[in-house]
């Protein structure tokens, strides 16, 4: 939380981080955010939108304001004219007040140069409430998860989906279908959730498959080139899905089953092993790369 101290000693609380919000305020940005993301709606009037609502900020009634103002210019037009004068100051340090307390809200993107970056940064699930058996991603100090190999390959699979087609149509259809898969509903269920859960479901998720792309172990599993030796028997030459099929067919029962971190390190034991083997056999570090996808500083940190 960003606290800003008012002018009559109070403290505004404005978040930083989507986990700070409230779940109406979450619903609601996520209402919004994605008009920000079509170019409907500007970042700023988003930011100030969210504003009013996390502050309950309301313009003051006016009547025996605008009855003492007339009365005020009719007997005493010298102090009228000071008031106003001063009125119109007020006026204008509160109007700049809120945008400068808007541009301070950047828990949902950063603007830079006229470009949106979208937060994909999530403590959890912020929908997990919702529908009991939710898959969950909590970043402590440590990551714990539900969430199974199955779900995470699926959910890979459809958020490239939505990044190969402008239909909105498609695009709401890959959103039912990701949000079936994140808790665990029959397709037809998901008409029962509100947009703004599809929406803030594949942002939540997205911000899941970015952690691994990140992470300085578990990123070598999608920095892997595509131009890997033909013939290679490395399971990371593949797609999410058939890495599944790959473990099960090396021992691993049930692989879609498992739990997405003894997924990912499942994976990293049997890239490790690959490596260690040619190793011995006395491939050179750089026709390994060559063969499983992997760069050469990825495999010499294998080795």
């Amino acid at each position: 939380m960003k606290d800003i101290k008012l002018l009559d000693g109070s403290v505004l609380h404005l978040p930083t981080e989507w986990g700070e919000l409230t779940q109406e305020q979450t619903l609601r940005s996520m209402e919004l955010l994605p008009l920000v993301v079509a170019g409907q709606m500007t970042p700023f009037d988003f930011q100030l939108e969210m504003l009013l609502m996390i502050t309950r900020y309301k313009p003051a009634k006016r009547y025996w304001r605008s009855w003492w103002q007339t009365f005020s210019r009719l007997i005493m037009p010298e102090k009228h004219a000071a008031a106003m004068e001063m009125e119109e100051f007020r006026q204008e340090c509160v109007r700049y007040n809120l945008i400068r307390m808007a541009e301070m809200l950047t828990f949902a993107f950063e603007v830079k140069d006229g470009v949106v970056t979208l937060n994909y940064y999530f403590a959890d699930n912020p929908f997990a409430y919702m529908v009991p058996g939710a898959a969950r991603f909590t970043r402590r100090l440590t990551i714990e998860t539900n969430m199974t190999a199955r779900q995470f390959a699926d959910g890979v699979d459809l958020l490239s989906g939505v990044n190969g087609s402008d239909s909105e149509e498609f695009h709401l259809h890959i959103l039912r279908r990701l949000s079936a898969v994140m808790y665990n509903l029959e397709y037809d269920d998901t008409e029962k959730l509100p947009m703004a859960v599809l929406f803030g479901t594949s942002l939540w998720f997205t911000g899941v498959v970015q952690y691994f792309k990140e992470h300085p172990v578990y990123g070598m599993l999608f920095r892997r080139s595509t131009t890997a030796t033909a013939g290679s028997d490395s399971a990371f030459n593949l797609g999410m899905g058939e890495v599944i099929l790959s473990l099960e067919k090396s021992g691993y029962h049930n692989a879609a089953a498992m739990n997405l971190l003894e997924f990912m390190d499942a994976q990293i034991k049997m890239i490790k092993d690959t490596v260690a083997k040619a190793a011995a056999e006395g491939v050179k570090t750089g026709e390994i790369a060559s063969k499983t996808g992997l760069s050469v500083a990825d495999v010499i940190r294998l080795q």
